[in-house]
């Protein structure tokens, strides 16, 4: 009996070491299986944070700044400074500006008035019927003023009409459009009027000269006599002259009379001593007009336009 004893004791004492090994090998196990989790859980939460900010922010910040600031600075800036150089000397032009022929304005005051002007040079205007090119100046005095000059008297350009208030024996206009005449041996007065619609104030000479014309000398003397009537270039004397205005005006506003030194030629031609002056006339007029005349017992007379230009504003 006692020996069946101890080998039952035996075998539980057996049996009680054999279960403390499995818990421990069940411990050990547990140990590990933590260590991997954690581990795992690690590495995602920061791949996962990192990458995304990162992206995100640069994106996003790189592409708004960039685009809209740049695109709205430049075209705005552009396109307001070229406007705004292309404006001409005058404002905003508005009506005819004399550029060419479908365009042309009445004169070249018109031109300034309506803001068109670039200064001096060569506009289209049209004061009657036909239009033509021909200087404007736009700086003298406020500028607008229109010139007429030879060619447009005899070519269609402009209405002009020569008027015997006492007859020559020679008359005519020769083949550059200038009036003339010769009085044989006795007195004459004469009118040539060159017809502007448009109207003009005031007007001024430029490079203007007459030439004497008759086998005798023809004289102008201020002093003697200055012509201040159209119906009289001679006063009664032996001396003429020739001179400027308005024809509704009754006599001219200046004349080499009253500007120039004593004139006694044959065929001499003699500068206006007062070019590129402006004169007044009384009002407003459609008509410019020359005056002249010569008195006495010789062949004498006058080209009373030989060269150079009228300006009327």
């Amino acid at each position: 009996m006692k020996t069946h004893y101890l080998i039952e004791l035996a075998a539980i004492a057996a049996l009680v070491t054999s279960a403390c090994s499995d818990d421990g090998n069940a411990d050990t196990t547990g140990e590990d299986i933590g260590t991997e989790t954690d581990t795992d859980t690690t590495d995602t939460s920061t791949e996962t944070t990192t990458d995304t900010g990162t992206e995100t922010d640069t994106t996003t910040d790189t592409e708004t700044e960039t685009e809209t600031g740049t695109e709205t600075d430049t075209d705005t800036g552009t396109e307001t400074d070229t406007e705004t150089d292309t404006d001409t000397e005058g404002g905003a032009c508005v009506g005819n500006d004399g550029t060419s022929e479908e365009t042309a304005a009445s004169s070249c005051l018109e031109i300034l008035e309506n803001g068109c002007s670039v200064g001096d040079g060569s506009y289209w205007v049209m004061p009657g019927e036909v239009a033509f090119e021909t200087n404007c100046d736009m700086t003298t005095d406020g500028g607008g003023w229109t010139e007429i000059s030879l060619p447009h008297l005899c070519n269609g350009d402009l209405v002009t009409t020569m008027t015997a208030i006492e007859a020559a024996e020679e008359e005519g206009i020769d083949d550059a459009c200038r009036p003339f005449t010769a009085d044989g041996a006795g007195d004459h007065t004469y009118v040539f009027d060159v017809e502007f619609p448009p109207t003009f104030e005031a007007f001024y000479l430029s490079d203007y000269s007459m030439r004497a014309n008759g086998d005798d000398p023809s004289g102008i003397l201020g002093a003697l006599f200055t012509q201040s009537d159209w119906n009289d270039a001679n006063g009664g004397t032996v001396q003429g002259d020739v001179s400027f205005g308005s024809a509704d005006d009754l006599g001219p506003v200046v004349s080499y009379g009253s500007e120039n030194e004593e004139v006694n030629c044959d065929s001499c031609e003699t500068v206006f001593a007062s070019n590129d002056t402006p004169f007044s006339v009384g009002a407003a007029s459609a008509s410019f007009r020359i005056g002249w005349g010569e008195a006495g017992s010789e062949d004498e007379g006058w080209y009373p336009w030989w060269a150079g230009s009228v300006y009327l504003r």
